[in-house]
């Protein structure tokens, strides 16, 4: 990839995650494919190991994990909304109301939602220790590291 679209895709998908400030985001707010942002980070890593922005350049590889399903992300905003309900419900201290708060916690997706954040959490953190890892290959194939230019 050309070190100047590399450099656009990068700045880009940044762009994004300045403006998208949340723990999830739905993957169609992705301004390219996951894997041309993924391939576009860890050339510029193994292009530039000693690069100011490294930290920054590896978190935002993860983040990519945060970019869910439209169906994912619905099911978390239903389950959040419905645990508000619940607990505005079961503040009046009413013994009716706690019962019915109850309930409907029974009633949402809450094990699906917890899933589906354990899976983002979890591939977030592999993504984090496989892109840190790259400054060790050229090193561990006995190759010299790239200088930054």
């Amino acid at each position: 990839m050309q070190p100047l679209m590399r450099q656009e895709i990068i700045q880009a998908y940044l762009r994004i995650l300045e403006l998208v400030k949340t723990p999830v985001r739905i993957e169609w707010q992705l301004p390219f494919p996951r894997n041309v942002i993924r391939r576009a980070i860890r050339e510029e890593l193994l292009d530039n190991p000693g690069t100011d922005a490294r930290d920054c350049l590896e978190v935002a590889y993860a983040e990519i994990e945060s970019f869910i399903s439209m169906e994912d992300y619905e099911l978390l905003r239903r389950f959040k909304e419905t645990c508000t309900l619940a607990e505005e419900m079961a503040r009046g201290g009413k013994p009716g109301d706690i019962l019915a708060s109850s309930r409907l916690m029974e009633r949402i997706c809450g094990e699906k939602a917890v899933r589906v954040l354990e899976r983002v959490s979890n591939a977030m953190r592999r993504q984090l220790q496989l892109i840190r890892s790259t400054h060790l290959l050229p090193c561990s194939m006995g190759l010299p590291r790239a200088t930054s230019t």
